[in-house]
């Protein structure tokens, strides 16, 4: 049996739920326009004294310091509502390992030797630093999906710390960033 008490209990829900859904839509549109604004903004340079090593990236990428084994995480901005199933992100990791007399692109070989996702190897010089660049495309699962993924790694060595920058993204829209990835990549230096 419908009464008035439920109707209006209904309609109150719906009008709440409305309301919610004008606020996060006002919020995402603001975010949207602020960062469309701020396209040209100047670059934030992070310093981690730790491992002695800068980087520099644009202050209207989002960042997270210490995120999931990274030293640093970059988030690219994104583009549009639904963008946020599409990210892509750029992350520096730095390891300290035992020492060895193998060359870098000895262990490099070793590490992919059997991975078949490598699509292409090469080497990349940065502010006088020699990396070791990496081009794969993986497969991962995330809950439900399986996403078709595609990462650039620069990987290099300096005494017994191994550092290496990725960059990854979903493969249908990894190419619209990759320069804007490589432009950061660039500005990678030791500090010390």
């Amino acid at each position: 049996m419908v009464t008035m008490t439920n109707l209006l209990t209904s309609a109150g829900k719906r009008n709440i739920i409305v309301y919610s859904m004008k606020k996060i839509i006002i919020a995402i549109t603001i975010a949207l326009f602020i960062s469309a604004n701020t396209a040209f903004a100047e670059n934030i340079t992070y310093e981690d004294k730790k491992f002695n090593f800068s980087i520099s990236y644009p202050s209207n990428f989002r960042s997270m310091k210490n995120f999931k084994g990274a030293r640093l995480a970059i988030i690219f901005p994104i583009k549009s509502f639904m963008g946020f199933l599409k990210v892509n992100a750029l992350t520096v990791t730095a390891t300290t390992v035992k020492r060895t007399d193998r060359p870098l692109e000895e262990l490099i070989e070793i590490n992919y030797k059997y991975d078949g996702t490598v699509i292409d190897k090469g080497e990349v010089i940065i502010n006088d630093i020699k990396f070791f660049s990496v081009l794969q495309r993986k497969e991962q699962s995330f809950w439900f999906f399986k996403l078709n993924l595609k990462l650039y790694n620069l990987i290099a060595i300096r005494g017994s710390t191994i550092y290496a920058i990725s960059y990854a993204g979903l493969s249908d829209t990894f190419d619209n960033n990759i320069d804007a990835a490589k432009k950061i990549m660039q500005t990678f230096k030791f500090v010390r």
